[in-house]
């Protein structure tokens, strides 16, 4: 689901736990809820529905308020991991695609993305 598409069915952003599970469940049908749920609450820091910066203080797996290279291209590669995408190569590179992601959203052209960088290109 792009984030065009995201806005267009939840205008303010938000979603709630059982809404967020549902699309969980969309991309794999085995999810188990009780994960789906715990990945919500993660993300949903302050209980009022998931936003952008939820989700990339959730992928800022070093917590330094940047998305580098590395990060962005293993959580590309564990999102075909759960959807069982096998072909890793050309435009599905995932370390490909981290770059082309990193060079549309870095601003400031520190090869990094910061939290400002990511929600400013997605909105």
């Amino acid at each position: 689901m792009c984030y065009e598409g995201f806005i267009e069915m939840y205008p303010t952003g938000q979603l709630g736990q059982k809404t967020f599970t549902s699309i969980c469940k969309t991309f794999d049908p085995d999810t188990d809820e009780q994960i789906c749920g715990n990945v919500f609450n993660r993300m949903d820091k302050n209980s009022d529905g998931t936003r952008l910066e939820s989700i990339f203080d959730f992928w800022d797996i070093s917590e330094d308020g940047q998305l580098d290279q590395n990060e962005l291209g293993c959580l590309i590669s564990a999102m075909y991991d759960r959807a069982r995408i096998k072909d890793r190569h050309g435009d599905n590179d995932p370390d490909e695609r981290a770059k082309e992601i990193i060079k549309k959203l870095d601003i400031n052209h520190d090869k990094k993305i910061s939290k400002e960088e990511f929600i400013q290109g997605y909105v």
